[in-house]
């Protein structure tokens, strides 16, 4: 719903005030947005989801590095992975669609947060799989919580930026998960001869969770109502300011 603040001796530039002068004036937080100067605030959620999306490429891809390695270790033929990749597609197209929806209710920052922690443990029980169906039911799974990130990521990412560099901020941090899908290959490549197939698994999980734990995705998009009073400040007395609308 709408949110208030009194910011001190500030107020916004730029942006037509109604009832000037009056206690309390409105402002449209999507319009301010889009007219505002690119900042740290702008910056700062680009690169954090930036860095969703290269963990989610890295995870999407992972299963197809370690196909060989895991067909090795249960004796299985190659035809046998066909429903394991299917069924983290399928993951996939579910949770875009559905978490697309459910974050346009509640708000793309926490389906972010959460689906990226979702998938970070889903990535982790799949390194202690023990059979191939156990593998397709975990990667469906985890599937459900990769599917939302590239949408709802780079939703965010157009909702923050301002109107006149929106479409550069959504195709820099879109290539994110091809990066991410690169790297792994990388990974893989490094950790199956030294450490086995389910040490890639552990290294796609455990990395977004301390990504997580550590990000200011959160702590900035939560502020942001109140840092955009530092925008400009074109008045000397304090002024009650409604947003209108949801918050990005």
């Amino acid at each position: 719903g709408p949110t208030e603040w009194a910011p001190p001796k500030c107020a916004t530039r730029g942006i037509p005030m109604q009832n000037e002068g009056a206690v309390s004036s409105k402002v449209n937080l999507s319009e301010l947005l889009e007219n505002s100067r690119i900042g740290p605030l702008q910056i700062g959620v680009s690169v954090l989801s930036m860095a969703c999306l290269i963990l989610d490429g890295f995870e999407v891809q992972a299963m197809g590095y370690v196909a060989p390695a895991v067909l090795a270790e249960f004796g299985a033929e190659r035809s046998v992975m066909g429903p394991v990749f299917a069924a983290a597609n399928f993951g996939v197209l579910i949770g875009s669609l559905v978490f697309s929806m459910v974050a346009d209710k509640i708000g793309r920052r926490p389906v972010i947060v959460w689906s990226t922690v979702f998938f970070s443990v889903m990535t982790l029980a799949t390194a202690y799989a023990q059979s191939l169906e156990q593998l397709l039911w975990l990667r469906f799974i985890a599937g459900v919580g990769l599917g939302c990130i590239v949408p709802n990521a780079t939703a965010l990412v157009g909702e923050f930026s301002p109107k006149a560099s929106r479409t550069t901020f959504v195709m820099c941090i879109t290539v994110g998960f091809t990066v991410g899908a690169a790297i792994g290959g990388f990974v893989a490549a490094w950790l199956i001869p030294a450490f086995g197939w389910r040490s890639v698994f552990i290294f796609g999980g455990a990395v977004p969770l301390v990504i997580m734990t550590h990000t200011a995705l959160e702590r900035d998009i939560r502020k942001a109502v109140v840092e955009i009073k530092a925008l400009s400040c074109v008045t000397e007395d304090p002024v009650l300011i409604r947003v209108e609308g949801d918050e990005p």
